[in-house]
């Protein structure tokens, strides 16, 4: 659902503004859209033509999401729908004094996009932030692509009828394509924003959150906020992680193997 277009002037223009059956021009494809409303329809842009558009792919809780951050972030500071012209993109949301580049995903990417849009921005001095839905990410199987996201700044949007959507961190533990461990959700606010100082000693961190400590940042709430506030003693209970160490898991499959091979060669040879 787009609802942003550039006019014949070159100006940035929204669906409010617009007027009916005249052609704009969208900021990512330059394809020609129009406006489009009705009584039970909320007002946007489509295209006119059938050129593949990350714009027309977006869905009506991803601009719920896009509203949302402008709403929390500090008023004037942050702009949605932004265009870097350089790059051919255009920002979900964008933190102008920051420099930070909010990516809503409400479906899923190749890997290789997710990283090239890392990398392009970076070009330019910007970070990504990654907010994935949690209707389709953050599930028991987890795609190659999600797994490279949560090694970048990233956090879940919660979604769920009747209630507002909200941002959230979690402990979690993956075993190969597998989510084996899942934590409860810890609100993240983003409108408060730490810059990453290390006056402390890394190795009070524990090591599943080291990833975290090469970004210059973190937000209030998240699991490197809890964990620098003494208020994530763990990340994962003492008990998991005996039982799900790696290593131990293979030894456990290890014995059992030989357990199994012990019994049926001890069987053949009574008879």
């Amino acid at each position: 659902m787009q609802i942003y277009a550039i006019d014949d002037q070159e100006k940035l223009i929204s669906v409010y503004t617009a007027k009916r059956k005249k052609n704009y021009r969208c900021l990512e494809c330059k394809g020609s859209v129009r406006l489009k409303q009705g009584l039970f329809k909320q007002r946007h842009f489509f295209h006119l033509n059938t050129i593949p558009c990350r714009q027309r792919e977006k869905s009506y809780y991803h601009l719920r999401f896009q509203l949302l951050l402008l709403d929390i972030l500090p008023k004037g500071e942050a702009e949605m729908e932004y265009l870097f012209e350089s790059l051919g993109r255009v920002a979900d949301v964008i933190w102008h004094p920051k420099k930070i580049v909010f990516e809503i995903q409400c479906s899923i990417l190749p890997e290789i996009e997710g990283k090239n849009r890392v990398y392009d921005y970076q070009l330019l001095g910007y970070t990504v932030v990654w907010l994935l839905s949690d209707k389709i990410f953050n599930k028991r199987k987890v795609t190659s692509v999600e797994k490279y996201l949560r090694t970048q700044p990233c956090y879940f949007i919660h979604v769920k009828s009747g209630i507002s959507p909200f941002i959230y961190d979690q402990v979690e533990k993956f075993c190969g394509r597998q989510r084996i461990y899942k934590g409860p959700y810890f609100p993240v606010f983003l409108q408060d924003l730490h810059p990453l100082e290390l006056t402390f000693d890394v190795d009070s961190i524990p090591k599943s959150l080291h990833y975290r400590l090469k970004h210059s940042f973190y937000f209030e709430g998240d699991l490197l906020f809890l964990t620098l506030q003494g208020r994530l003693e763990s990340p994962f209970p003492p008990s998991y992680n005996k039982k799900w160490s790696l290593k131990n898991f293979y030894l456990r499959l290890l014995d059992r193997g030989l357990k199994i091979y012990s019994s049926h060669d001890h069987h053949s040879k009574t008879y």
